[in-house]
């Protein structure tokens, strides 16, 4: 990709923009097809990620293209198009990252692609679901150290706590990004742990039995 990227925006999600359409330009216009078919030709509960990989041969192309049918609205088709355009017109060579042909020819497939057909739009909606009533979690940190115990005199060490410090970055329902701090001893990790894996083990559960009635209905992850 141009280095001129960086010199145009800082912000790295126009920075993926500017990559996945990239990747979506490269795809052969048969899979393409097969793909628009299989997304918007039913009203039937799926997962975004399975129908992509089914269709689209290339692993770092289907994981554009779920990123771009995620993010992007048919109405703002036109912006991101022109968006994109303006960008490009301002590289030293342009056509370093696509020709004129390629964008107009790019432009067509995302008209293909990004719709509002009832699939899409239970899909999404079932996204929005799993964060509308909580804060949505982008990280954890965990930095281990030791607390020394000084002797009457404080000239010498008599011993140590081991500490863990965990730190949880999220998001608020209202878009700003806070994080949380908890000091957690050695048996207190422990209980996380045996917390957290009985969690998954419920989840498990969950998927195995649920999705014999409703197969494809679980929501994954979001695709790399």
């Amino acid at each position: 990709m141009p280095e001129e990227i960086a010199q145009f925006s800082q912000e790295s999600d126009f920075k993926q923009l500017v990559a996945d359409i990239k990747s979506l330009s490269q795809v052969p216009a048969e899979q393409v097809g097969r793909l628009a078919e299989a997304l918007h030709a039913s009203s039937a509960f799926f997962l975004i990620q399975k129908v992509v990989a089914e269709n689209i041969h290339g692993e770092k192309q289907a994981k554009a293209i779920v990123r771009l049918i995620e993010i992007l609205i048919p109405e703002s088709l036109n912006f991101v198009v022109g968006m994109i355009t303006g960008w490009r017109k301002s590289l030293t060579e342009p056509d370093s990252y696509m020709t004129s042909t390629e964008l107009e020819a790019v432009s067509g497939t995302l008209q293909k692609l990004i719709r509002n057909s009832p699939s899409i739009y239970r899909v999404k909606k079932a996204q929005v679901l799993k964060t509308v009533t909580g804060n949505e979690v982008f990280g954890v940190m965990f930095v281990c150290d030791a607390r020394p115990v000084y002797n009457e005199a404080r000239d010498d060490i008599d011993g140590y706590i081991p500490m863990t410090t965990m730190k949880i970055v999220y998001q608020r329902q209202n878009g700003d990004s806070e994080d949380i701090e908890f000091a957690l001893t050695p048996n207190e990790i422990n209980l996380f742990i045996d917390k957290a894996t009985r969690a998954r083990e419920k989840v498990n559960v969950l998927n195995e039995k649920l999705n014999q009635l409703l197969q494809n209905a679980i929501v994954e992850e979001t695709y790399g």
